[in-house]
């Protein structure tokens, strides 16, 4: 069965329709013209590299996870507690810097006010560390099963968000971690491959905490040319007005989300089948293609560690 993600009226929401008049032939040729060698290169990419593998096996304890990724298109864990706390202690002062910037802001915080990256070359001890949590999970054989390819750890960031900046940015949150507007940040992931990353919760995470939500699911037997149309236009990032511009086909976002009521029936479903990440596991990992959001914290704050994969040398 193919999955089509909801698909908003972008030339009547507020935000986007006062450039709905500059849509002209020109318009429509430029919108054409920065699509379409972008498009092509992500849809070779995608036709090259294929759908996960929803039937890979691997051995140790391991493929319980990849069995619930597969499946769900999300599995939680837990690590080690001693490594957890060697991470912890790691990145406490870089979390808590954040922490501090955010409290001294002015205005609504961008997501890099929030997100700082940890290189390599200046935190190599950290990635050692989370590479031992990760073997004791097997993590790196899950991702490499499902996405077909050996993978290692690419690069990791440390991210604040608290009850502050969230309602600045999505309102009020209700008991059930859902903000006012119901649909507010489903998204899928911009960047083809691979599809497989994961978040460490450094913190107590719970629904007044922002968990990651997913929809389960979501991440199978999606449309190609459908998704790979939203994730060229988030990268895109064209001029509303070129954005307007592009036939039907062609002018969805993989950040949806925003520009819905929530109240769709579409968005019903989607609400209905969503869950938070949270409880015993501090580790999620997920195939980003599903439908996610996360950072909805209605009191304290959430601290986390992305990290992201690539192909092994």
């Amino acid at each position: 069965m193919t999955v089509h993600l909801p698909n908003p009226d972008y030339y009547n929401h507020p935000a986007l329709a006062p450039s709905a008049p500059n849509v002209d032939d020109q318009a429509r040729v430029d919108a054409i013209n920065a699509f379409a060698p972008l498009f092509q290169r992500n849809y070779a990419e995608w036709l090259r590299i294929g759908r996960a593998d929803f039937d890979a096996r691997i051995e140790g304890p391991g493929d319980a996870i990849l069995r619930t990724l597969q499946r769900d298109g999300v599995a939680l864990a837990r690590i080690d507690g001693e490594l957890k706390a060697q991470i912890v202690e790691a990145t406490k002062a870089e979390v808590d810097a954040i922490e501090a910037r955010l409290a001294a802001f002015e205005g609504k915080p961008k997501f890099k006010d929030m997100n700082v990256q940890l290189p390599r070359a200046e935190w190599g001890g950290l990635y050692k560390t989370v590479q031992k949590a990760f073997d004791k999970l097997g993590v790196l054989q899950v991702g490499g099963a499902y996405v077909k390819a050996p993978l290692r750890i690419k690069r990791l960031y440390v991210q604040l968000n608290n009850a502050s900046e969230t309602r600045m940015r999505y309102g009020e949150i209700d008991e059930q971690g859902i903000p006012e507007r119901k649909s507010d940040y489903w998204h899928i992931d911009s960047d083809i491959w691979p599809n497989f990353k994961a978040i460490l919760y450094l913190n107590e995470v719970g629904l007044d905490q922002g968990p990651m939500r997913y929809v389960p699911g979501t991440h199978r037997d999606l449309d190609p040319f459908e998704t790979v149309v939203r994730k060229t236009n988030d990268s895109l990032k064209l001029p509303t007005a070129q954005f307007l511009a592009l036939p039907d086909a062609l002018r969805m976002h993989a950040l949806f989300g925003p520009y819905m009521s929530g109240d769709e029936p579409e968005c019903q479903d989607l609400l209905r089948r969503e869950i938070a990440c949270c409880g015993d596991a501090d580790l999620v990992l997920f195939d980003n293609n599903g439908v996610h959001r996360g950072g909805f914290v209605r009191s304290g704050s959430r601290r986390i560690m992305q990290v992201l994969f690539e192909a092994a040398a």
